[in-house]
C-alpha cells in the first residue's frame, strides 16, 4: 500500500501466509495475515510487514490494519474468486499462479498441505 507522507511516497506492506489443504470435501484455503498483536513476553516477535524497507514486528501494523480491512472489503469478490474458487495456487518468483482446474487425484483421501 502506498501513501503520501509530507508529499513523498511511503509504502506499507503486510506479510501473509496462504495454506491449502486437500481433504474429502475438496480444497480448503486459509489466509493468515501477519499484522495482528503479539505478546510483549515474546523475545523475538514475529515479522508482520514493512514500513518502507524496514521490517517491523506484527504489533506495529495495528496502525494500518483498518486501511487493509477497508481494502479487503472493496475487493471482496476478487478475494473470493482467487482464494475460495481456485483449485490450486502457488507462489513463484514475482508472481502468484492461480489454477482453477479441479484436482484429479483424490484417491488417497488423506489431507495434504501444499
Amino acid at each position: 500500500m502506498e501513501r503520501a507522507v509530507m508529499g513523498r511516497p511511503f509504502t506499507v506492506s503486510m506479510f501473509v501466509k496462504i495454506e491449502q489443504t486437500v481433504g474429502r470435501k475438496g480444497v480448503r484455503t486459509e489466509i493468515h495475515r501477519h499484522g495482528g498483536l503479539y505478546h510483549a513476553s515474546l523475545p523475538n516477535p514475529p515479522k508482520g510487514g514493512r514500513f518502507g524497507k524496514l521490517v517491523v514486528p506484527q504489533g506495529f501494523l495495528i496502525l494500518v490494519m483498518p486501511a487493509y480491512a477497508k481494502l479487503a472489503d472493496l475487493y471482496r469478490g476478487e478475494i473470493r474468486l482467487a482464494f475460495e474458487e481456485m483449485a490450486r495456487m502457488r507462489i513463484e518468483k514475482n508472481r502468484l499462479v492461480l489454477d482453477s482446474r479441479e484436482l484429479t487425484d483424490r484417491s488417497q483421501g488423506l489431507p495434504q498441505t501444499f
